[in-house]
């Protein structure tokens, strides 16, 4: 069973977010648009994210770094409330929860809901390949662009009920909305993108001595 902690993680990667009163954009616009974005480049960016569920008065707020690297590599580090750490090199994802001292490990070398959702999560990031994991609709304005994203991933279309991208004029991630089926909101908003190559070692990981490893699962 995957856990809650992972469903939270890999819903939050996604880039997402609203616009209203701009101008819609036809498929040939679309597609012009994506060829601007750069591909195959890795990029670090901070967030801070308000999650909203149904049994809570007030929004979690988190807040931490994204670090992804084309086509499959991402390390997500939220700083507070509750260190967490979310590592994958495409064959093998990690979430670490110092406090607890607990590690879970997934394969992504299976067919398995995980890596269908890895796999459709980090076409997200290479905004160029999203066509591969979703239909595309697109609007302008004076603030931007906004990407709203239909799913073609069957795992997807289970958890998400809305899901859009809003980027700046200069094409950059700014803000994010997303809805899941359970009636869950996440909002997030991010600052200070660089884009460069990572150092592969960013994307490993080693669980700490002591540290109780879990595979959900299974091997």
């Amino acid at each position: 069973m995957v856990s809650i902690h992972l469903r939270s993680a890999l819903i939050a990667i996604l880039f997402i977010s609203p616009r209203l009163l701009a101008a819609e954009l036809n498929p040939g616009e679309i597609d012009a648009l994506l060829a601007k974005i750069p591909q195959n480049r890795g990029r670090t960016v901070e967030f801070r994210e308000e999650k909203s569920l149904q049994l809570l008065k007030e929004p979690i707020v988190s807040e931490g770094t994204l670090s992804f690297q084309p086509p499959d590599h991402f390390r997500r580090e939220i700083q507070k409330p509750t260190p967490t750490i979310s590592v994958s090199n495409g064959q093998t994802l990690w979430l670490y929860y110092p406090e607890f001292q607990e590690v879970e490990k997934y394969n992504l070398s299976k067919n398995n809901p995980v890596s269908q959702m890895i796999n459709a999560v980090t076409a997200s990031f290479d905004i160029g390949k999203l066509r591969t994991h979703f239909e595309i609709q697109a609007s302008q304005d004076n603030n931007g662009i906004t990407l709203r994203l239909s799913p073609k991933n069957s795992v997807l279309r289970k958890n998400l009920q809305e899901l859009t991208l809003e980027l700046s004029p200069t094409l950059r991630l700014t803000r994010s909305l997303l809805m899941t089926k359970d009636g869950s909101r996440l909002v997030t908003t991010y600052r200070n993108e660089k884009t460069s190559s990572l150092d592969p070692r960013v994307f490993e990981f080693t669980p700490p001595a002591g540290a109780t490893v879990v595979e959900p699962l299974g091997k």
